[in-house]
């Protein structure tokens, strides 16, 4: 006895199982594409948000490097501001110790035209520095402390050419020497004699 099968009715429900099966896989694949590309944006912001925080921070902290250098160059400009401060203190301090009788001796050798810019002391020696316009002026000078009972071993530290000062050409010059161990009443006797 022959049966007739009709295949038609499986053949259909399978296709149907086939587009199902495809359809889910392809909804499962997307829905796993788009979590995908959601957590990749998530990391990507995330990071994005890392690196702007970072990047403020060393924005602060460069910030703060520069104010704290500025600081720094503030106080060093005030120390050196003191220190000049000092020194010329130290300076004024260091002449006006000088002593009168040196003083007048100094004013009664120095000729017109010797400008004196600093006076020295130490123990017996003294240093002198000041400008000329002319160099005879200068040997002058050097003969007048030469010839001074007082003076002893006179040296010649420097002199120079060409020193602008007050819009003309003087020649600036440094000179050393050694007063004589003398009394008080002898060396105004000769700041006296001098004087004449």
């Amino acid at each position: 006895m022959l049966h007739k099968l009709n295949l038609m009715d499986w053949r259909q429900n399978q296709l149907y199982r086939r587009k199902h099966l495809l359809y889910g896989r392809l909804i499962l694949g997307g829905f796993l594409l788009s979590v995908g590309q959601g957590g990749t944006f998530f990391w990507m912001n995330q990071q994005l948000s890392l690196r702007r925080q970072s990047e403020l921070a060393l924005n602060v902290q460069i910030k703060k490097q520069k104010l704290s250098l500025h600081d720094w160059e503030q106080q060093q400009e005030e120390a050196v501001q003191d220190q000049k401060l000092l020194d010329q203190m130290n300076q004024w301090i260091a002449q006006s110790q000088v002593p009168v009788w040196l003083m007048s001796f100094l004013t009664s050798s120095t000729p017109s035209g010797i400008y004196l810019e600093e006076i020295r002391l130490q123990e017996q020696q003294v240093i002198i520095q000041g400008v000329s316009r002319y160099p005879e002026n200068i040997a002058h000078f050097i003969q007048r402390l030469r010839q001074a009972p007082s003076v002893q071993q006179l040296d010649i530290l420097s002199v120079r050419d060409n020193s602008p000062h007050w819009g003309n050409i003087f020649r600036a010059f440094q000179l050393r020497f050694v007063i004589k161990a003398t009394s008080d009443k002898a060396q105004r006797k000769e700041v006296t004699d001098d004087d004449f």
